[in-house]
């Protein structure tokens, strides 16, 4: 994924999805682009890897905070408006009620679980809905987990923790308070 621009990576999802669910309504990406959330946040030029502009985006919110960063403050940066916790038979979800987004965590996983749901769904609102609100065809699970690792162990800091601490996954999972599989995937993204 590294490497690709932000244009390139949103239409590998519309491609993905025209594909899979032909029945979807067809989006024109230059139309829709500046309206899906996170391009609007991340502020995107057309130079920069998806990555590489997400890396700015977080460096902005994080400021000044060391890992374990609080990726709550990425879920209010795009517009959530509270984070609840119920027991729940799943991990959790992004729901849309009166206008505002809120996000629901299970309340009987882990702290490290939960800040990774939080993470995810953050991604699917981020990736799903434009302005106006309008669900799109965006954001395989798979893409929000990447995007949710982006979240919690954004590379500016990650690559240079990983090297300091030998990719020693114990304690960079204790580190950016992460699960430990999500932390070998990061490793193998970002070729450490």
């Amino acid at each position: 994924m590294k490497g690709g621009k932000i244009l390139d990576f949103i239409q590998k999802e519309l491609n993905y999805t025209k594909k899979h669910y032909p029945d979807e309504k067809e989006f024109n990406l230059n139309e829709l682009i500046p309206h899906i959330i996170f391009a609007r946040k991340i502020e995107y030029t057309s130079d920069l890897n998806f990555e590489d502009s997400f890396n700015n985006f977080l460096s902005r919110i994080y400021k000044g905070f060391e890992p374990p960063f609080p990726v709550e403050k990425v879920a209010k940066a795009i517009g959530v408006k509270a984070i609840e916790y119920y027991e729940l038979s799943r991990k959790g979800f992004a729901v849309l009620f009166h206008g505002n987004w809120y996000i629901g965590v299970n309340k009987n996983d882990s702290l490290i679980e939960q800040k990774f749901t939080i993470a995810h769904e953050t991604s699917h609102i981020g990736l799903n809905y434009t302005s106006n609100k309008e669900l799109l065809p965006l954001g395989t699970e798979d893409t929000c987990d990447y995007i949710a690792r982006l979240i919690i162990m954004p590379s500016y800091d990650f690559e240079n923790n990983a090297k300091k601490l030998d990719c020693d996954i114990e304690k960079l999972s204790g580190l950016y308070s992460c699960p430990s599989y999500m932390i070998e995937t990061r490793i193998e993204e970002l070729k450490i």
